[in-house]
């Protein structure tokens, strides 16, 4: 079901110069339309927490439906706190806020794709605007997201002291990654199933390890709504941009040596003892640069340039970390052209470039292209580290590693000082990522033939339609479109012309079948051409419209399909609700009625698949009821009432006192 939300129009207001958008404003008779619901951002809450929060309150499945009005370029790419493009005072009229609320959130652009979080530059990079991280203690007391949950380098909540997460453990394929796109659920619930993330499991940083970290909370507390303290700092560079600082703290972390914290996972616990390091190391600067928590297997190119953006804090205080860094650019392509210190004209190295002549430039040319080649074929040879691979693919890490765990990469492994980290060919890892990528889920190739999701598990168990696409070993089956077409055309190439008396297969089998279908075991029958049968007038082409003989429908009341039979195969538990219709022969705007069996989730909604199977084995709906005994649903549901019988559920009744009561 689609919501969507109600408009209502304030009274004319003078339109901005950015407002552009006809749906936003007029130009001839301007009027702002506001929400229905109008809401007002809370304290340390997010600009995109915020419109979120106001699409949910307004029933809007998705922050597009309003966002596209005020300027997103890109529906998938929520990045409202940052685009120049969005319309802010439309933002705050159609969401009821003040606009000056709305602007204290917005993050603008300085150079060199940097942006200002809360008065605080830093890199754009270091905005997190696709992922939805979350502390689940923090959003059971306040259910808003805060600003600098949006910090890529801050791993834990800078007000609760709880490790972020952006996973929800939602009983699909694999676990949900909390996004900014659907809205029809609040921040504090899964984006997915709907269900409240503050039921997660919160690891909380031990009072004992947050020595120096609170220097993180002291500089960021404009973004919690608080005052910004810098007392903690020394007094030497107190009047240093914070953004330098902050850059800082987040460049000594990556050469700290990481430990683990006594109740906190080791993937959390490395991360916060190395941005401990960090924040210690700035608290008692300028001595406070030491080798004892410097990682051994830090190179000293790392080490030395660190260092000195270390000390060059109390030498350059007045620059920003944007002047800085355009400096350093500057000098970068001075050099490059030449005009350094080191090679001015007129000095010896400038003559002899000047003197060299074209056949001397164009073979150095080639030599310095044949080098370049020869260095890319022999990089190509070696195994990359996890990132590269992650990035090559465009796969999350956890997926390579589970690949790499599941036989689909080659167990490789390289040495980084002491350590022993993960490694992949490049070769392997470009193969991986393109089957990945053009696979199709057991799901999406029910929706396309029609069919339940378990029928499509028949399939591939039965060898009709092999599961040739990479897949994890509990994500269930995958395949190729190649895979898929070729099934496609054999059922083309055996189809008849016309079938007389004719039956779709999605009947036959509702009328033959009171349980899950056996499409499997039906649609192996059309390929062996045991049953003849036509495609009827349907394109694309899809399963449950197969055209067959009405005579050819007992050939069907025998077909069985048992998991029992394939202990090697891996089956959905769940079911959404789609199936669980066609497993109980209703209409699927029959679904409604279905919320009494065990489920979770919203969209969609998943029931439980023993569940399902265990009701349907022991109750029968009214219209199987007429359909058994050739009978008209009223006089069905006469005879019922008559009896007194008691509906198990809406119009469902007890199998054993059905067959006592019309004798089948």
């Amino acid at each position: 079901m689609v919501y969507r939300a109600r408009l209502r129009h304030r009274e004319p207001l003078e339109c901005s110069s950015g407002m552009t958008n006809p749906r936003i404003a007029c130009l001839s008779d301007p009027t702002i339309r506001t929400l229905s619901t109008p809401l007002s951002p809370l304290p340390g809450e997010s600009l995109r927490g915020f419109v979120a929060r106001s699409c949910s309150a307004n029933w809007l499945p998705n922050s597009w439906g309003l966002l596209r009005h005020l300027g997103l370029r890109n529906r998938n790419v929520v990045n409202i706190s940052e685009s120049p493009h969005i319309d802010l005072p439309a933002l705050a009229s159609a969401t009821g806020a003040q606009e000056s609320e709305v602007r204290s959130r917005f993050y603008p652009e300085l150079a060199l794709s940097h942006g200002e979080f809360f008065g605080v530059p830093l890199s754009r990079q270091r905005i997190d605007y696709r992922r939805r991280r979350f502390a689940p203690g923090k959003l059971a007391s306040d259910a808003w997201h805060l600003a600098v949950w949006e910090l890529r380098d801050l791993p834990f909540c800078l007000a609760s002291w709880e490790m972020l997460q952006d996973t929800c453990p939602c009983p699909f394929e694999e676990p949900t990654q909390q996004r900014w796109t659907r809205t029809l659920t609040r921040v504090d619930e899964c984006d997915r199933c709907g269900e409240p993330l503050a039921r997660l499991t919160s690891h909380v940083i031990p009072h004992a390890e947050r020595e120096g970290l609170g220097l993180l909370r002291d500089m960021l507390a404009p973004a919690l709504g608080e005052v910004r303290d810098l007392s903690a700092l020394p007094t030497q560079i107190r009047a240093v941009c914070i953004g330098r600082i902050l850059e800082t703290i987040i460049q000594l972390s990556q050469i700290a040596r990481g430990h683990l914290i006594s109740g906190l996972p080791p993937e959390f616990a490395y991360g916060v003892t190395r941005l401990r390091a960090g924040c210690i190391a700035l608290r008692d600067w300028p001595n406070g640069f030491h080798s004892e928590w410097i990682d051994p297997s830090a190179t000293e190119s790392a080490v030395g340039a660190r260092k000195h953006a270390y000390l060059a804090l109390g030498t350059k205080a007045d620059t920003s970390l944007v002047e800085l860094k355009l400096q350093l650019k500057e000098k970068r392509e001075r050099r490059r052209r030449g005009l350094s210190a080191a090679g001015k004209p007129g000095d010896s190295t400038s003559s002899r470039r000047a003197t060299r002549t074209k056949e001397q430039k164009e073979n150095r040319r080639l030599r310095e292209a044949a080098t370049r080649a020869s260095n890319a074929e022999a990089k190509a040879l070696l195994p990359i580290g996890l990132r590269p691979a992650s990035e090559l693919a465009r796969l999350d890490p956890d997926t390579l590693l589970a690949a790499r765990e599941a036989g689909l990469l080659t167990h490789r492994e390289r040495q980084h000082g002491k350590r022993t980290l993960p490694a992949f060919d490049r070769h392997e890892v470009l193969i991986l990522a393109e089957g990945w990528k053009n696979r199709i889920s057991a799901s999406s190739l029910a929706f396309e033939f029609g069919i339940s999701l378990f029928g499509v598990e028949q399939l591939a168990a039965m060898g009709a339609l092999p599961p040739d696409a990479p897949h994890l070993q509990n994500e269930g089956p995958h395949f190729t479109r190649a895979s898929v077409d070729k099934l496609i055309g054999k059922l083309v190439e055996l189809a008849r012309e016309s079938i007389d008396e004719g039956i779709t297969l999605a009947d036959a089998l509702r009328h033959t079948h009171l349980r899950p279908k056996s499409w499997g075991p039906a649609i192996s029958r059309l390929l062996g051409d045991e049953i003849p049968f036509a495609l009827g007038q349907t394109k694309p082409f899809r399963m449950d419209r197969l055209i067959i003989n009405r005579n050819d429908t007992e050939k069907l009341g025998t077909l069985t399909f048992e998991r029992s039979d394939f202990p090697e195969k891996v089956f959905c538990e769940t079911m959404v609700q789609r199936d669980v219709c066609e497993c109980f022969n209703l209409l699927e705007k029959d679904g409604q009625h279905l919320l009494f069996l065990s489920h979770s989730g919203k969209m969609p909604r998943l029931y439980d698949r023993h569940a399902v199977e265990a009701f349907r084995s022991k109750a029968l709906h009214t219209y199987e009821i007429a359909r058994l005994t050739d009978s008209q649903p009223r006089k069905v549901t006469r005879r019922l009432t008559e009896a007194q019988a008691v509906p198990l559920s809406w119009k469902f009744y007890d199998r054993k006192f059905i067959s006592e009561i019309f004798a089948i």
